[in-house]
């Protein structure tokens, strides 16, 4: 009986699926219980070191505060122009109105 050899790849698909369990994994891909095992750690450790390898990004606090002050001041013209505009609306609205009354 020859044996093919399975590459740590061929088990990383049926790890990152997450849906068969190691017994159901060796079953599938015709390898001992006992590789799929050693295979699925190999891989977690890969995974956590992934994660300390990708520190989360960060930015100081002056950075926030700028980006929010000036999130805040495009917030205010976006009120203020929103207010301009139904103002208009209203007058636009009322000249159209007197269009038909006779007076």
């Amino acid at each position: 009986m020859n044996k093919v050899k399975k590459s740590f790849d061929d088990y990383i698909v049926y790890f990152n699926e997450g849906k068969l369990s190691d017994v159901q994994i060796s079953k599938e891909m015709g390898v001992s219980r006992a590789n799929v095992c050693k295979m699925r750690r190999r891989w977690e450790s890969r995974e956590s070191n992934n994660l300390e390898e990708h520190p989360k990004v960060t930015i100081s606090e002056e950075t926030l505060n700028n980006v929010l002050i000036h999130a805040s001041e495009h917030s205010a013209q976006s009120s203020s122009i929103k207010s301009q505009l139904h103002m208009v609306r209203n007058r636009l609205g009322l000249e159209f109105i007197e269009l038909f009354i006779v007076i």
